[in-house]
């Protein structure tokens, strides 16, 4: 959990569909607070700010947002970008409330300042799940899980969701998601000359041939087709 509170003052947005084109070429991001059992409110702030504060919160820190006079609490739960230029053009903020339990989707690394047994011998580290999703007040909600690896030893050791040290106040979304494999231990891939041989004679790749999907234009606040980040960690 951060130690800093993250705000952010947002501003209400008569602008709709095509015409927030014009308020992105001005720096302006457009966006929407979703409120249980009410109505969308569409908000704008500076690309500037919204960096600033997204690159500080992520989608798992609760950040407090000004609209008007009055003060409000949520999470930034889903982003848009540009498919083509990969630039922010639309969020979308949860309000929350400081005593009730959300959930949040938290990123996992191993810690690296503890030696991994199995790559001392040359056997590889797959990391199989990134993330994974806990319930917590806002305030207990951590930033990260920082995973210890020093139990990945042999071919086939792993570690699980339920390996990971819940904080106080924090508990899995399901307890079936403690099963879901963080980390595994497997053997090293070996190239053989005939993998390589394929690999050089392969010339027509998928990267060789130019997409035909296109920009689709802004058919509504998240500007038609667009990048949509659900799953990601802090950017």
């Amino acid at each position: 959990m951060s130690s800093n509170k993250i705000t952010i003052e947002l501003e209400d947005r008569k602008e709709t569909r095509k015409e927030v084109r014009a308020l992105r070429a001005e720096g302006v991001l457009p966006g929407v607070i979703n409120e249980p059992n009410v109505d969308s409110k569409n908000v704008a702030v500076t690309l500037r700010e919204f960096k600033k504060v997204y690159s500080a919160a992520g989608r798992t820190q609760p950040i407090e947002f000004s609209l008007g006079s009055k003060k409000h609490l949520g999470m930034i739960k889903e982003i848009d970008r540009d498919p083509v230029l990969g630039e922010l053009i639309h969020f979308t903020i949860q309000s929350i409330k400081a005593d009730e339990v959300v959930a949040a989707e938290i990123p996992v690394r191993l810690d690296e300042e503890v030696e991994v047994p199995a790559k001392k011998v040359g056997f590889d580290v797959i990391a199989v799940t990134h993330s994974f999703e806990v319930e917590a007040l806002p305030h207990q909600i951590p930033e990260e899980f920082l995973i210890d690896p020093s139990k990945l030893a042999e071919i086939g050791d792993r570690i699980l969701v339920s390996d990971a040290i819940m904080p106080e106040g924090v508990k899995l979304k399901t307890e079936e998601d403690g099963e879901q494999v963080l980390y595994i231990v497997e053997a090293p891939r070996v190239t053989s000359e005939e993998d390589l041989a394929s690999d050089e004679g392969d010339d027509g790749s998928a990267a060789d041939v130019p997409s035909e999907k296109g920009d689709g234009g802004d058919s509504d606040d998240a500007g038609g087709d667009s990048s949509s980040d659900k799953d990601s960690t802090k950017e």
